[in-house]
């Protein structure tokens, strides 16, 4: 088995356990109340907070080497220039995306802890630093919401759809497939032999075996009552 065949299995598998992962874990983790108060006291209450996040950063990990594994499938020079632009793009937005997972995972734990033992203007302090840094992992998911989430995917996309695409590709061989499955069915009359009446033959097209890569038929005559066959 080539290299290149591993990369392609290796990040198909690599995509569908980060696309698995992010399913179990990011509705655990939920949206936070808007309330700021009320949004601490969930993150102080949650013990597994960071764990959530450990694994969110994982599926991030594990979706990325996903996008390197199918960039290596496109072909023709367009479908391989969008790949390759959107492994560009998703690597600083994974980048992002894990400092702000990082961020809101333990900083904002620490402090929404340290706001909820705290009293008097130790609470008030704590509650404004927590809100500083929430604002700041705010800003970077709206960053990584694109660079990452967003846009590399829809390249992806595209580059599949590409000439020299896979999904093109597939897209043709499910239409040859289809003509295929016509022809199996399909009958053809044809001119049995030339004399004083037009008789014909009917004949039934099926499918044969497959020989070097080549699909090839073969012609079977069916006899009729009426038809004059020589």
């Amino acid at each position: 088995m080539s290299s290149e065949r591993v990369q392609v299995k290796l990040g198909a598998a690599l995509a569908m356990l980060g696309a698995v992962l992010a399913l179990i874990v990011n509705p655990l983790h939920g949206d936070l109340p808007g309330d700021p108060e009320a949004a601490f006291a969930r993150v102080a209450a949650t013990a597994s907070w960071g764990l959530l996040h450990l694994g969110i950063m994982a599926s991030v990990v594990f979706l990325l080497g996903g996008l390197l594994g199918l960039s290596q499938v496109a072909d023709g020079p367009l479908a391989r220039a969008l790949a390759r632009l959107s492994v560009v793009v998703a690597l600083p937005g994974a980048a992002v995306m894990l400092v702000g997972l990082a961020i809101d995972g333990f900083a904002t734990k620490a402090l929404a802890d340290l706001w909820a033992s705290a009293a008097g203007a130790d609470k008030a302090a704590a509650f404004r630093m927590a809100l500083a840094v929430e604002e700041v992992q705010t800003a970077l998911f709206h960053t990584w919401a694109a660079l990452f989430t967003g846009v590399p995917f829809l390249l992806m996309g595209l580059s599949g759809l590409a000439a020299g695409g896979r999904l093109s590709a597939l897209a043709g061989r499910d239409r040859r497939d289809r003509r295929d499955r016509r022809a199996v069915h399909g009958r053809v009359w044809l001119p049995a032999r030339a004399g004083p009446w037009p008789a014909v033959q009917p004949v039934r097209v099926h499918r044969d075996a497959v020989d070097a890569g080549r699909r090839r038929t073969r012609v079977a005559p069916v006899r009729s009552p009426g038809c004059r066959l020589g």
